[in-house]
């Protein structure tokens, strides 16, 4: 497996698991003092947990499952050198368009709030819409990013096979 396939699947693993890590120990201390009938007078408590116990906690569970994965990684046979090299080079280029189209999609999420701004008063589905944004219009950008990166690595890999014949 090559360099940049293994810190991009690190990284993903990190992120994926300091997420779910940081809504697993908010809910668990939440829980936890709902069975115990804590009452947070001023919301000191929470603010605690949002802010500091959580994040420890999610920190933790973030190494923990990059180790992990790590070790299951660890496991599996490598590849030729060959093929490591044009496989590192389709993922870098996949994860930069893939960002790249986030970042065009976020720019374009603020365009979207800005239009539906105004409209929000008027009907429901316009405030739900404004609400929904960054929620939507990020991600189908960034896929497009990765799908425009797999078809021009498959319409070059035609091109290629064309001119060797």
């Amino acid at each position: 497996m090559g360099t940049i396939r293994y810190l991009l699947i690190l990284t993903a693993a990190f992120l994926v698991s300091v997420v779910l890590g940081y809504v697993a120990v908010a809910m668990a201390f939440f829980t936890a003092w709902e069975l115990m009938g804590v009452h947070d007078q001023d919301g000191g408590g929470a603010m605690a947990v949002g802010f500091i116990i959580a994040p420890i906690g999610a920190l933790v569970i973030g190494i923990l499952g990059t180790i992990f994965t790590a070790h299951k990684m660890s496991k599996r046979a490598p590849m030729p050198a060959a093929t490591r090299s044009e496989t590192d080079r389709k993922l870098l280029a996949r994860f930069g368009l893939s960002v790249l189209g986030l970042v065009i999609g976020w720019e374009t999420a603020n365009y979207a709030r800005y239009f539906l701004s105004g409209l929000t008063h008027e009907h429901v589905a316009f405030a739900v819409m404004f609400a929904a944004t960054h929620f939507v219009i990020p991600p189908l950008f960034a896929g497009a990013g990765f799908f425009l990166a797999k078809y021009l690595e498959s319409d070059t890999h035609a091109q290629k096979e064309s001119t060797d014949a």
